[in-house]
């Protein structure tokens, strides 16, 4: 059983998240545990996620399509890593992720620093 889990080089982890990791081990339907993009309600991070705090579950089919998808110029890079994973692994979009793949944090695990934790968890 592998998983991938990973951390922006600017995320202050406030406590270990290993707990993501476990839910995502214990959970053989779930694709991904992802987080939502700045201040968002957790259900649009079914197509704005951020990747700062992302658990995912290697597949060599989707990582592929994923490759096939970015050499084919289909992501438009404005954010990096995180414009083509939302372009491509939104619910809907070509990587075919399924609603009842993904499991969604709170926004509390991606606060927002310019606008303060009250703005994203009141």
């Amino acid at each position: 059983r592998r998983i991938s889990g990973g951390s922006e080089n600017l995320v202050q982890v406030r406590r270990n998240l290993d707990h993501v990791l476990r839910s995502l081990l214990s959970s053989p339907h779930l694709s991904e545990i992802r987080t939502p993009q700045g201040c968002l309600q957790a259900e649009l991070a079914h197509r704005f996620f951020n990747t700062g705090v992302w658990a995912v579950r290697p597949d060599a089919t989707v990582f592929g399509a994923l490759v096939r998808w970015l050499l084919a110029g289909h992501s438009a890079c404005w954010d990096g890593d995180q414009s083509a994973a939302m372009g491509f692994l939104h619910v809907g979009g070509p990587g075919r992720v399924q609603r009842a793949n993904v499991s969604l944090l709170h926004a509390g695990y991606n606060l927002k620093a310019d606008q303060g934790p009250a703005s994203c968890l009141g």
